[in-house]
């Protein structure tokens, strides 16, 4: 196993080279692109480290030709703070790991360690099945004697897209988390897809009307205003947004049940809450999926409540790409049965 480094940096290059010493794998530096697509052609890579502050350079292409290749290969993104401390939680949670520059040693070891136990259960995952099914492979071609040249080629054909179906999918999952790791600004990968939809519900008319003049910069589109918790809960039943501004004093229902109410419609909806409105502890929150992954930001601009907007679009894009995943593992489960049905009628007169 070898270790990939693109950057220019002498500083970065030079404290990587101490820091992986103790890995006591080779370490291959290249500063090109000619040099990296050589290098991932003709060397396999257990780490990769991956500079993407340099603007000459598409480093997200490399990156991605990079795991098309060798998927189990662990990418290290390494660049500047990014604005949004949401889309680094994005980077890391969903994808391969977001080191920030200056590299922190005791940061870049637990990193390092993290994602060789991740490759090693990955890999061995793998073996596992393709050992599971080539062991069923030789024997349902035992069993299958009685049958013709023709049958038995139909069969084998058969047995091997069986194993090329299960590590297509493990591979589609892994492209869905290379994709969304590889977004170093998700707002702007998630502006080619679509125009999000949402909701703002404040009893005050000005932020409402404030937030309606933000539509073309977060590429939003507000179709409901609302002041009440009872108004959203009667348009939930019809249908819902992709994000959901609300303010946390409604005049009738507690901002929480109607959030709760929400995420039981839609769970992949992103739900900004907006507190203590016009008061100088304001703040907004976008909630995590789960308890303690909610992004909270306190309000002293209104950049601070476009930062936490943004967030909510990369979250939404997130969504967007587990939708294409689901999708295309249906597609192949279905192509899979139709296969499994066509032998399954070859073997019902099996004699064992």
């Amino acid at each position: 196993m070898s270790i990939l480094l693109f950057d220019r940096d002498p500083s970065v290059i030079h404290f990587l080279r101490q820091e992986l010493k103790l890995l006591q794998m080779p370490l291959q530096e290249v500063r090109t692109t000619s040099a990296f697509k050589d290098a991932v052609q003709n060397t396999h890579f257990a780490l990769a480290f991956v500079d993407i502050d340099d603007r000459q350079v598409d480093t997200g292409a490399l990156a991605t030709s990079l795991h098309a290749l060798q998927p189990e290969c662990q990418i290290f993104l390494m660049g500047r703070e990014l604005p949004i401390a949401q889309t680094l939680q994005l980077l890391r949670r969903m994808g391969h790991e977001y080191l920030v520059k200056p590299l922190d040693a005791a940061e870049l070891e637990e990193a390092v360690a993290t994602r060789l136990r991740r490759r090693d259960r990955v890999i061995k995952q793998r073996q596992r099945l393709e050992a599971e099914l080539k062991a069923l492979q030789q024997e349902q071609l035992r069993r299958s004697n009685h049958l013709g040249a023709e049958e038995r080629r139909e069969l084998r054909d058969f047995l091997e897209s069986a194993l090329q179906t299960f590590v297509r999918i493990e591979r589609q999952n892994v492209e869905l988390q290379q994709r969304v790791a590889m977004m170093e600004d998700p707002l702007q990968a998630s502006k080619s897809n679509r125009l999000l939809t949402a909701w703002i519900a404040h009893p005050d008319p000005r932020f409402s009307s404030g937030m309606l003049g933000l539509q073309d910069r977060l590429q939003m589109r507000f179709e409901a205003q609302m002041s009440t918790g009872g108004e959203i809960l009667d348009r939930l039943g019809q249908e819902s947004p992709d994000v959901l501004v609300i303010g946390d004093m409604l005049p009738d229902i507690p901002a929480e049940l109607v959030t709760e109410s929400a995420r039981s419609n839609r769970a992949t909806m992103a739900i900004v809450v907006v507190k203590r409105w016009g008061e100088p502890d304001m703040s907004a929150e976008l909630l995590g999926q789960r308890d303690g992954d909610s992004l909270v930001r306190p309000l002293r601009s209104a950049e601070d409540l476009v930062a936490v907007l943004e967030a909510a679009r990369a979250r939404c894009a997130a969504s967007d790409l587990g939708r294409e995943f689901f999708k295309r593992f249906s597609d192949t489960h279905s192509q899979f049965l139709e296969g499994y049905r066509s032998v399954r009628q070859l073997l019902e007169d099996d004699p064992a």
